[in-house]
Order: C-alpha cells, then sequence, then structure tokens
C-alpha cells in the first residue's frame, strides 16, 4: 500500500516529512473494532488514528479517535463509522519519543467488520494488517513486500540516528546517501511490487484497495488511465464513498489534459506583488512546484539554467511552501553536507536566489495548489502564450518544456 507521503528529504540533523490527512463527511453507520498485538506497547502509549481525506491536497489533520493502552502489548477498539474510511494511526509513547521510520504513520482501510494488527513498537508502522480486505492472499504479499523494503530503509535511518550521537559522522553521511538513494537502489524489487500492483489491480478493478489505491496516485497519472480504472469498476463501487471521490477527481483531471485551457490563477508572490494568469500570456510559461525533497535539489540548478536561457520568452513561477525552512536549514547546514552526492548549501542557495517570482502556497494562494492538481515534488506544468496546457507531470513536464524551447528558439 502506498503511503499518503510525499517524497522526502533527509539530511545531516534534519529529517522533513509533510504532515497528514484530515475528515470527510457522513453517511451511515458500520460497526468495526481494531485491536493488535505489539510487542513494546505500554500502558498510556497513545494509538491516534486519523481520518485520511483522499486524494491528500495538504489540509490540517483531524483526529477521529484514540487509543490509550491498558495493557502491556496490546489495544482494543471498537466503534461505528459513517462510510468506509482510511485512517492513519500515529503511536504516541508514555514515555520517550518514538522510533525513527521513513513512514510517519500506518495507514489501514477499515470497511465494517474486525482488524487486527501485529507488529513491534520499533516498526510499528509496518505492522501486518489482518481482517477484511486484507486477508486477500494477492494483497498481503503485496503489503508485505513493500514493508519488507521500508523496514530496510527505517534500518538506515536508526543508524543514522546512532552514529550522530556517537559522532561517526562519516558513517552518518554514508547512510544519509543510501537512505536517500533506497529506491533507485532497489529498483528490481520495486520492479516486482509494481508488477504484482497491477495484477491485483487486474483482477479486482472493483476492491476497495484499488479506489484508494488510485485515489492516491489520481492527480499526477494519466487521465486516460484512470478514466479506463473507473469504467471498470462495477457500479457498486462507483456508487461507493471513494468511489464517488474518484468520479470526481477523473473528471477534474481530464480538465487538466494537454490541449485544454489552463486554469486561471491569481497569486501573491513573496514580494507582495499580484501576479495573474493574464500577466503571463504571450510567453511559455512554467509553475514550477518544488520543495525539499530529492526530485527538487537534483533539478532545481537545471530549471535555473533552462530559465535564464529563455528568458525572452519563458515566464516561470515558483510555488512551494519550504520557504522558511529553507531559510533556517541553509544557516545551519555545514559547507561539507551532501545529499545524493552534491554539496547541499550551493543547492539551498541556489533555491533561495531563484530568479522569477516566488509564491508561498499558503492562504489564498493554496487555490492554484488545487487548481493545477501539483501531485508532489518537483512537479511542473508548462503552458503556452495563448493559455493551453502542453504538458503537467513531474520530470517529464520539464522535459517536454526543454524539448519545445529548444526546437522553438535554439539556431
Amino acid at each position: 500500500m502506498k503511503q499518503l507521503i510525499l517524497s522526502c528529504i533527509f539530511v545531516l540533523g534534519f529529517f522533513f516529512l509533510p504532515i497528514l490527512v484530515s475528515g470527510a463527511d457522513a453517511q451511515e453507520n458500520y460497526l468495526f473494532s481494531i485491536s493488535g498485538e505489539i510487542d513494546g506497547l505500554m500502558p498510556n502509549d497513545t494509538l491516534s488514528f486519523w481520518k485520511t481525506t483522499l486524494p491528500y491536497k495538504g489540509e490540517e489533520g483531524e483526529v477521529a479517535f484514540n487509543v490509550i493502552v491498558s495493557e502491556p502489548n496490546k489495544f482494543f477498539y471498537s466503534g461505528e463509522q459513517p462510510h468506509t474510511q482510511c485512517y492513519s494511526m500515529i503511536y504516541k509513547p508514555v514515555s520517550g519519543e518514538s522510533q525513527a521510520s521513513s513512514r510517519q504513520a500506518l495507514m489501514i482501510i477499515v470497511e465494517e467488520g474486525d482488524y487486527h494488527l501485529k507488529g513491534e513498537t520499533d516498526f510499528i508502522y509496518y505492522s501486518a494488517i489482518s481482517g477484511g480486505l486484507y486477508d486477500d492472499p494477492s494483497l498481503k504479499e503485496i503489503v508485505h513486500m513493500e514493508d519488507s523494503l521500508e523496514i530496510i530503509r527505517t534500518r538506515y535511518r536508526k543508524i543514522v540516528d546512532e552514529a550522530r550521537k556517537k559522532g561517526d559522522m562519516e558513517k552518518a553521511k554514508e547512510y544519509v546517501d543510501k537512505f536517500n538513494r533506497f529506491h533507485s537502489n532497489h529498483q528490481e524489487s520495486y520492479a516486482l511490487l509494481q508488477r504484482k500492483t497491477k495484477e491485483l489491480v487486474a483482477n479486482n478493478p472493483s476492491s476497495t484497495w484499488v479506489i484508494v489505491e488510485y485515489l492516491q496516485k489520481v492527480s499526477y497519472a494519466a487521465p486516460e488511465e484512470m478514466k479506463s480504472v473507473l469504467l471498470n469498476m462495477d457500479q457498486e463501487a462507483q456508487n461507493s464513498y471513494y468511489g464517488q471521490i474518484f468520479r470526481r477527481e477523473v473528471e477534474a483531471i481530464e480538465r487538466l489534459a494537454p490541449g485544454n485551457e489552463a486554469p486561471l490563477f491569481s497569486v501573491t508572490t513573496t514580494d507582495g506583488k499580484r501576479i495573474t494568469s493574464d500577466d503571463t500570456r504571450g510567453k511559455y510559461l512554467l509553475l514550477y512546484h518544488w520543495g525539499l525533497c530529492p526530485g527538487s535539489i537534483s533539478v532545481d540548478k537545471r530549471v535555473t539554467v533552462f530559465y535564464e536561457k529563455y528568458k525572452d520568452h519563458l515566464s516561470v513561477v515558483g510555488i512551494t511552501d519550504n520557504m522558511e525552512t529553507i531559510c533556517e536549514l541553509n544557516k545551519n547546514v555545514g559547507e561539507d553536507d551532501e545529499v545524493l552526492g552534491m554539496k547541499l548549501k550551493p543547492v539551498l542557495e541556489n533555491m533561495l536566489a531563484h530568479p522569477w517570482p516566488e509564491v508561498e502556497s499558503t492562504g489564498d494562494n493554496h487555490k492554484i495548489i488545487e487548481d493545477f492538481a501539483f501531485a508532489g515534488l518537483p512537479y511542473f506544468v508548462f503552458i503556452s502564450p495563448d493559455g493551453k496546457i502542453i504538458s503537467r507531470d513531474f520530470r517529464k513536464a520539464f522535459d517536454k518544456a526543454q524539448e519545445v524551447m529548444k526546437s522553438e528558439f535554439d539556431d
């Protein structure tokens, strides 16, 4: 199960993860229970279950219920809910801090019925789930494969913390790099996981898990792929709580397909100026949604070079919610600290000196995130001089922008 955690970057002394989730509206009531055998749970530990909004759009979280542990290694909760609900479970030990993890929460889809978690507190967000849809053998295999990979990645994080405490900065840097490169270093395993997931989707197109899986990627997947997923669901699945949300999201994404008119926007920049879509007409426009993630760090300088080369024919608007964090990190990061084999400080300084207008995605500015359905970081929308969407994607849209500008303006 893919998590609702956007790409994160782990640098020496800093670990950034976005906040998760929020609530949903009621329709009818279903009874459910969640119990667990978690080695290491202590009386008065708290398991906090947050409602998860899908697709995630950066809203504030809402706690659905808290479970206060009453006896060691066990917990139990029973309740009712208006519809099938995704929860993100967050562990809060009564003493000390929770263990470092590559995840921020355990995500569980709860329909009517009984669910059980089994694991240990050191890796509580990778606990095995049984009950309901999790009893399907194919899904159980997929969840186990992903959890096994993420446990290895979490061990790297723990090694970094231990090395830092001992002052072994060389070892800490080694495992910071392993943590950040984990997905690229385990491509075969993730390719197998992807094949298994596609098989499950093909064999169970109407399952709640499939709907939730695709709701997490609907904002960045190809519209035609998402339309196909929707049409392959039976009517009951389409009419379900998450099925109706999925249909609305697919319809919204179809409006952002290449060739369609780009949404109008009006935003306030970090220096207090107002920019509208009308101000960018007549030039190509690249919307660049960036932040503290491996992808942004690796591509940021290239975007700057691209803008400087074509700025007579190109406007760029940067959108981020990380400005304050980046300023603080830039003050504290060491000259020799590296990420992905790159010196981090020059990257941060380049981010803080972008030569285009910068927009913080807070307050009224957040509407541009919703209207263009930015799916993560870094994300690009490339728009023609007459306001038509040319490409909207992660790195592929930036590649398309380079291709178009080179073809049109290079000798």
